[in-house]
């Protein structure tokens, strides 16, 4: 009796072992080079540049931050340049998975190594202080070994993290915490100062008997208290810059308020610059001065507040606000939804990362479009304004 063999196609969504083991080893190679010039000793000169704007605390130009994983390589931030102007709050918003946590790991050096690497750009730093010819100089973040960036981290660039359980230590005391931030930064500092130091900055974040709960553990406070030892922690050594990372997304309502007043009011009191990431567009009307709208790895719009909201211009944009439900509308009407799904981050296409979801699309959305500046602050990456024509 004849036999049938049966050939099994290949799935274009696999890859094969072969495939699989090539793309393994060279992400091996790549990741080692990038490693090792993490730890090159280079002179202050080698990460040394000029600030193009001396009243900005921060300039991010060209930033690529990718994962190589044994699928291919995810360019989860892929392109973006923005600034933080000095005291100031810049608000980073859209939808999950589009690159604003990566960014902010990239800004304090903490992407996920070797996996995640930044492969291109510059994270202009200013550190105040200028040279011969009287430009403000800065440090390049992106060039820095890790060792240096020792120094600037957790002093003069502070994160507070999502979910504060997970970023405080179980085992150690909120005292012993502050503490060790107070004095790994300042050589000289005492254990007593260190302590008042820490008292003091659970008092100014409104925690009530400072001195009870600097002897508390993380798990004997509530949520909302242990949001506020991260802030407190965040501002023991007078930081210029402040990242936020969804700070008030495991909080309650009630308590989200009051955190988001606390950090306006400490961003007075500092004036320290601070980068707000959420995907809450309330929490952004109420709080930035600036917005910048990220999509798919890209930033997509950016502008004043007052710009983004009183006359948004990206589809995503439009669509995001339309999402969000309002006190006037009608509660028969099912809550709008972006149509789509975001294209696969290793496949990225050529064209508008946004073409397949959006109704306004043309022919010229085949290709990426560049950046379009309807203002001095408000610019737009989308062909519908390239003859400076608002698109209704």
């Amino acid at each position: 009796m004849k036999k049938f063999t049966f050939k099994k196609e290949k799935s274009k969504w696999t890859l094969s072992y072969k495939e699989s083991r090539a793309i393994i080893k060279n992400n091996f190679k790549i990741t080692k080079e990038f490693e090792k010039k993490k730890k090159q000793k280079v002179h202050e000169d080698f990460y040394t540049t000029q600030m193009k704007n001396p009243m900005n605390t921060l300039e991010v130009e060209n930033l690529h931050t990718y994962f190589f994983t044994d699928n291919g390589t995810v360019k989860s931030v892929n392109g973006i340049s923005f600034e933080v102007p000095k005291n100031k709050i810049v608000g980073l918003v859209g939808e999950s998975g589009c690159g604003k946590s990566v960014t902010s790991l990239s800004i304090m050096q903490l992407v996920q190594a070797p996996q995640g690497q930044i492969v291109e750009g510059q994270i202009r730093f200013n550190i105040d202080k200028t040279d011969e010819d009287g430009n403000a100089l800065a440090y390049n973040i992106a060039a820095m070994p890790t060792k240096e960036m020792y120094k600037i981290r957790g002093k003069d660039i502070t994160m507070i993290f999502q979910e504060p359980m997970t970023s405080l230590n179980p085992v150690f005391t909120i005292g012993y915490q502050l503490d060790e931030v107070a004095l790994i930064h300042n050589e000289k500092m005492t254990k007593e100062e260190a302590k008042k130091r820490s008292i003091e900055m659970l008092n100014l974040v409104g925690i009530p008997m400072p001195e009870e709960v600097y002897k508390r553990y993380p798990h004997q406070l509530s949520g909302g208290m242990r949001q506020r030892v991260m802030i407190a922690m965040a501002l023991a050594v007078d930081p210029k810059l402040i990242i936020a990372d969804e700070p008030t997304t495991a909080l309650d309502v009630t308590i989200q308020a009051q955190i988001l007043d606390l950090l306006k009011n400490i961003q007075r009191k500092t004036q320290s610059s601070i980068i707000l990431i959420t995907h809450d567009l309330g929490v952004i009307a109420e709080m930035v001065d600036y917005v910048i709208v990220m999509y798919a790895g890209r930033i997509i719009e950016k502008g004043t507040v007052e710009e983004i909201f009183a006359n948004p211009l990206h589809p995503y944009t439009k669509g995001l606000q339309k999402s969000k439900p309002m006190v006037t509308s009608d509660t028969d009407e099912p809550l709008y939804s972006i149509p789509g799904n975001v294209p696969n981050p290793i496949n990225m296409p050529n064209h508008c990362f946004f073409k397949d979801r959006c109704k306004d699309c043309i022919a010229k959305c085949e290709t990426y479009p560049e950046e379009i500046r309807v203002s001095e602050t408000h610019s737009v990456f989308c062909h519908l304004y390239e003859e400076g024509l608002n698109h209704e």
